[in-house]
Formats: C-alpha cells, sequence, structure tokens
C-alpha cells in the first residue's frame, strides 16, 4: 500500500512557518527537532491515516482527526479523503480549541 500524500491548508502551512521562526529565534536545534517531528507526523498520517483517533468537538462535513505531535505542544486536525490527507491546521494545544474551523474548509 502506498501512503497517501499529506498536504497542508494554507493556513496550516503559515502556521508550521511561524512557530519554526519562533523556535529557530530561540534555539535553532530544537528547531530542527521540530521540523524532524512535523516531517514523522506527516509520514505516520499519509502511511496510516486512520492512526489518530476521530475529533469530535464539532461536527464538520468529513470526520476531522487529531493527532499530536511528539515531543511538542502541536496538534494536527486533518481529514482522510480519497487520494489525500489534507491537514486543516497545526495548532499549539494551548489555543482555544476548533479555531481554525472558520478558516479551513477541507
Amino acid at each position: 500500500m502506498t501512503a497517501r500524500p499529506v498536504e497542508l491548508s494554507p493556513a496550516a502551512a503559515l502556521e508550521v512557518r511561524e512557530a519554526n521562526a519562533w523556535y529557530r529565534l530561540r534555539d535553532p536545534a530544537v528547531a530542527t527537532q521540530y521540523r524532524r517531528a512535523l516531517f514523522d507526523a506527516r509520514q505516520r498520517i499519509g502511511e496510516t491515516p486512520e492512526v489518530a483517533p476521530v475529533w469530535d468537538e464539532h461536527e464538520t462535513h468529513e470526520p476531522v482527526r487529531k493527532l499530536v505531535v511528539r515531543g511538542f505542544p502541536y496538534l494536527i486536525f486533518y481529514v482522510v479523503q480519497d487520494t489525500r490527507c489534507y491537514v486543516l491546521a497545526v495548532a499549539h494545544a494551548s489555543r482555544r480549541p476548533g479555531y481554525w474551523l472558520a478558516t479551513s474548509p477541507p
């Protein structure tokens, strides 16, 4: 079985860039670890899309799954589609849950 591509929404890509810049300013080694943790998470999602539980705090058109980024306070919210996995948000765990629902349609 081949892995599905994992695509980031524009909002999720911006969140990744902003978090990476924040870590890079404080400690470049931690920024590298952050990028590696995200890479690993995206690989897990692409290879086994059902790896994360369905996040059931809000009703959406497609089930939204939530994966914890290992070693960092970030959650990846994504939907599994026929040909890809689409990342809606890479959210800091302490932000208001679901803030991204209004801005990131699948």
